[in-house]
């Protein structure tokens, strides 16, 4: 059998919100926290962590057509082991996962600054432009921007939430997808979207939510799915569920630590 390394690693944060994502190792350098390490700290799991329990076929079967094209693609080395090679195909199909995820930080990380200070450079004037047309439409004002959320035992940190003409909370997320017409939307949108809005600040203020989906191939097009107070609610409760259900197979509770 050919076994090939996974990082099982997640995000942590204490109970402050403060993260706690990497351990000082004895050399000095570091190393991914641990569910190990959270039972003796009494870290919360990040909302992301919490919901990699859920099953996720269509990024499953999209990693294992990235695995195929390297398999079928990458030359061989005289010599090599079929366990080598392997994991040769591994690391080559990951590179395409780490150019999406590196793209995607990029385009978070825009939209942070420009609704922090209001700075962003021509390359992204007309995502910019589509952004502020959803606001304005949406009579949306922007005011929180990738802060850190602490729940009952778990936390993480949300896009953006916006305040309507009405003083109510949206809570905001952004994705990059290719579509065609529409954006492809999943059920884990809506629980991430649900568990964020538990933020105890708005939590009882929430009136929806919006995944905003830049689209990679243009990324001035720009497209929202958007939730009512009612799916909102449909996506803590479901949320909330999954995260039993974690507290259950990994046999920690947060909130209930020996010390």
């Amino acid at each position: 059998m050919i076994k090939i390394n996974r990082d099982p690693s997640g995000h942590w944060y204490n109970k402050d919100g403060q993260a706690v994502h990497t351990q000082t190792k004895k050399d000095g350098g570091e190393r991914n926290t641990t569910l190990a390490d959270a039972r003796k700290l009494g870290l919360y799991p990040s909302v992301t962590t919490i919901l990699k329990l859920i099953a996720k076929p269509e990024l499953e079967i999209w990693k294992q057509e990235q695995a195929i094209l390297s398999a079928l693609t990458l030359p061989r080395v005289d010599g090599e082991t079929e366990s080598d090679f392997a994991k040769r195909v591994v690391k080559d199909s990951g590179e395409t996962a780490k150019q999406a995820a590196d793209f995607g930080t990029t385009i978070h990380n825009v939209i942070d600054n420009y609704y922090s200070d209001g700075s962003y450079t021509e390359t992204y004037s007309g995502m910019i432009a589509s952004l502020n047309n959803i606001f304005d439409t949406m009579s949306l004002s922007p005011y929180r921007m990738e802060e850190v959320i602490v729940g009952s035992g778990f936390a993480g940190k949300f896009d953006m939430m916006a305040k309507d003409k009405d003083g109510k909370v949206w809570v905001i997320d952004f994705k990059t997808q290719d579509y065609k017409v529409k954006p492809n939307a999943y059920d884990e949108w809506l629980w991430q979207l649900g568990a964020y809005s538990l933020d105890r600040e708005v939590e009882d203020n929430v009136s929806g939510g919006i995944n905003i989906v830049i689209k990679k191939s243009n990324i001035s097009e720009v497209s929202t799915v958007v939730y009512d107070r009612t799916q909102i609610e449909h996506g803590r409760r479901t949320f909330l569920k999954i995260f039993e259900l974690w507290k259950l197979l990994k046999g920690y509770d947060p909130l209930v630590v020996d010390k």
